[in-house]
């Protein structure tokens, strides 16, 4: 009886267990009939290793490379190695380094080939001002051609890799180079050219546009100091004034062909330096305001035609620079004021038109200041005043189509607030301060009656 008692739990869980083979049974059979599918474990992804972005190796490296330089150095100073053949060598030596910063880029590893064209640049830019500058074993001339072809290989590097840092590496050894060079041996022209065509180059390659701004800079600095040179005498003026027509004509042609921005600036910048600079060196004073207040005229009618802001923006510059130019003659004056006339009148852009609109009331004033011939003070600051009235009030009139007149109308008005303080109420008499008064006033009350429109300004 105990025996069958114990067995009964014994029976019941085999019981269970046949019941569970059987449900495993009929699931079997269940899926026998779907595609049988084998999971196989995922292949772990081969994930490139990381290069570090920085560390002492790259250092350390660079210092080595720097010292292969050093290298070269001490042979040609103790006379191992010719100077000129010294230099040739340390040269191709930082032309080597680009090429295998060149080939470090190609295998992806970028912060190697960083390092590698950095220290590749400052070679060559410490090689060429030192052989210039301290030993004078290279022109200037050679040192800007060295200059330029070591700018032009890792400019080559940066665009064939896509890499902008290595083209701002380039930007900053043309930069550095150049200007150093220059102040060192006090010979700009090979460094401007040089300059100019590297930023030439990098606008066709269509560098990163800081870099090729960078590079413009640069060169329209650089072909500044050129003028300010021959101005001064240090530097041959018909060879500075072909040299920046020559650039100035070049930068022109290339932007302008394919312009993009903000490159395009490049050509108000370069037209401005370069033929403003070649008409100082070239021209007398009367001359130079003709030509300007021409190429005033110029300027504005291509840019009304084109729609280019980089030819708008140079009509009220050269406008300006014609009218201080004219002041030096009546004549002058009245011929640059019609033709700023002209440019005003071919101008659309607002704030080109509110700089000419000035320059042309500046004029008018000082040309009809130039036909008063009062002789008494009193009676001349009154006659002034007037003018100054009555100039405020067409210029109101004319704000109705115009709103930079309206706006000059106001700045007139306080100028000759200004007069009547300063110059009326110390010299004048009671009756000539009277009719300033009266001419004041009235004007005031005018420009008043005429607000500008909101939509306008």
């Amino acid at each position: 009886m105990v025996a069958a008692t114990e067995m009964d739990p014994l029976e019941s869980r085999v019981a269970r267990v046949e019941e569970a083979l059987c449900s495993i049974e009929r699931r079997i059979a269940m899926l026998e009939g779907a595609p049988h599918t084998e999971r196989t474990a995922p292949r772990a992804i081969e994930e490139p290793s990381e290069e570090p972005s920085f560390d002492f190796t790259l250092i350390g490296k660079s210092v080595l490379i720097v010292g292969g330089a050093y290298l070269l150095r001490a042979l040609t100073e103790v006379g191992f190695v010719p100077q000129r053949a010294g230099v040739v060598l340390a040269f191709l030596y930082a032309l080597a380094w680009i090429a295998i910063a060149d080939r470090a880029l190609g295998r992806g590893r970028r912060s190697v080939a960083l390092f590698d064209a950095a220290t590749a640049a400052l070679i060559a830019a410490a090689m060429i001002w030192e052989a210039t500058t301290r030993f004078h074993v290279v022109a200037p001339i050679v040192a800007s051609l060295f200059t330029a072809v070591a700018t032009l290989a890792l400019l080559a590097v940066a665009a064939r890799r896509k890499s902008n840092t290595v083209a701002l590496i380039a930007a900053a050894l043309m930069t550095f180079t150049s200007i150093g060079v220059s102040i060192g041996t006090g010979d700009v022209l090979p460094a401007a050219i040089a300059a100019s065509f590297v930023g030439l180059v990098a606008l066709r390659l269509e560098m990163a546009s800081y870099v090729t701004l960078i590079l413009a800079i640069v060169g329209d600095f650089l072909a500044l100091v050129l003028a300010v040179m021959a101005l001064l005498d240090r530097a041959p003026r018909s060879v500075a004034a072909i040299s920046l027509v020559f650039i100035a004509i070049v930068w022109t042609v290339a932007i302008e062909t394919r312009p993009r921005w903000p490159e395009s600036i490049q050509t108000a910048a370069i037209a401005i330096i370069g033929f403003g600079g070649a008409s100082l060196l070239t021209f007398n004073a009367f001359a130079a305001a003709i030509g300007w207040a021409a190429l005033a005229v110029l300027t504005a009618g291509i840019g009304r035609w084109t729609e280019r802001p980089q030819w708008t923006v140079q009509a009220p510059v050269w406008a300006l620079a014609a009218t201080i130019a004219a002041f030096t003659r009546t004549t002058s004056l009245w011929m640059v004021g019609t033709l700023s006339v002209v440019a005003l009148a071919l101008v659309v852009a607002p704030f080109a038109r509110l700089i000419l609109a000035g320059l042309v009331t500046l004029i008018a004033l000082a040309g009809t200041d130039s036909l008063l011939t009062a002789v008494d003070p009193a009676v001349l600051a009154m006659e002034r005043s007037v003018f100054l009235a009555l100039a405020a009030v067409v210029l109101s009139m004319i704000g109705r189509v115009r709103p930079e007149a309206a706006i000059l109308a106001r700045v007139v008005v306080v100028l000759a607030g200004l007069k009547l303080l300063v110059d009326d109420f110390r010299i004048g008499r009671a009756t000539t301060i009277v009719v300033a008064l009266a001419a004041y006033g009235t004007a005031m009350v005018v420009i008043a009656r005429r607000p500008i429109k909101k939509e306008n300004v």
